[in-house]
């Protein structure tokens, strides 16, 4: 019995000793070849998704949170000045005083920029009344040139007669006129049409900028009121009011410029004393 133990048990030593031998051959062939094996797992590396960057918010229109507007047109406007104008002073229904015609009825006057300022500092406006003519012909075609009254007509077929008027030095602007048109329907009024004030008024698109929010432009260091609008201040663009330049032309523009905007309510939070009417 004790012969056929060793036996026995020196046969079981030999199987395992030769289990592990094969055992270890087969990992270092795994190894060496680089693949797996049958009955081995393998996990590849993933890579962590990139962080989706931040959107820029996207402004609601009206503005009704303080925030910055980018991407603005900056122009300027001012009140016309009588001095710059060169015509006969006429009598005009709404104004006291005589004032220059072309000052009242033309296309870079009182009627068209809605607001003027007199040579003896008085400030008027236009009221009401009135269709725009184009052209040298007076054509109902655009440009604007003149309203349909306050001015003559000169000598010349129909069709070829010019919109005229008297030079206050004499003469006339663009030949002698034969047909007065007088003043019928448009009315002026005495004193300014909104009360602006010089580099701290605006004119804004109210359905992008509400009435009564302050705003910062680029070049100034105020809050500017948006209490003033015209017909072409549309979508992301304000006009500056501003006191006239010395000659015509003056004035300057920006373009994509960013403003800092305070809604009605924020403004009157934040600025201390902030009054801004329409």
């Amino acid at each position: 019995m004790k012969m056929t133990n060793k036996r026995t048990t020196a046969a079981v030593v030999t199987a395992l000793a030769a289990c592990a031998f094969a055992a270890s051959n087969t990992v270092a062939l795994a190894d060496s070849s680089g693949g797996a094996q049958p009955g081995t797992t393998t996990t590849t590396p993933v890579k962590p998704k990139p962080k989706p960057k931040p959107k820029k918010p996207v402004p609601r229109f009206p503005i009704k949170t303080e925030q910055d507007l980018t991407g603005v047109l900056i122009t300027q406007y001012w009140s016309s000045p009588e001095r710059w104008f060169k015509g006969v002073k006429i009598k005009a229904p709404g104004l006291t005083g005589r004032h220059r015609i072309d000052w009242l009825y033309s296309s870079s006057g009182v009627a068209m920029e809605g607001d003027g300022t007199a040579e003896n500092g008085d400030h008027v406006h236009w009221v009401s009344g009135g269709h725009w003519m184009g052209g040298s012909q007076g054509l109902a075609v655009w440009p604007p040139f003149w309203l349909n009254e306050g001015f003559w007509w000169t000598k010349a077929p129909a069709g070829e007669r010019k919109v005229t008027f008297r030079l206050s030095a004499g003469g006339w602007s663009r030949g002698k006129g034969v047909i007065w048109v007088p003043p019928k329907y448009v009315r002026f009024g005495m004193g300014p049409s909104r009360p602006l004030k010089a580099w701290g008024s605006i004119a804004v698109d109210p359905k992008v900028i509400s009435f009564g929010s302050a705003v910062k432009i680029p070049y100034r260091r105020n809050w500017f009121c948006a209490q003033d609008t015209g017909g072409a201040i549309k979508g992301r663009h304000i006009d500056v009011y501003r006191p006239a330049p010395a000659t015509r032309g003056g004035g300057s523009t920006v373009s994509h410029a960013k403003l800092r905007v305070l809604p009605p309510a924020v403004a009157r939070r934040k600025i201390r004393g902030w009054k801004c009417t329409h």
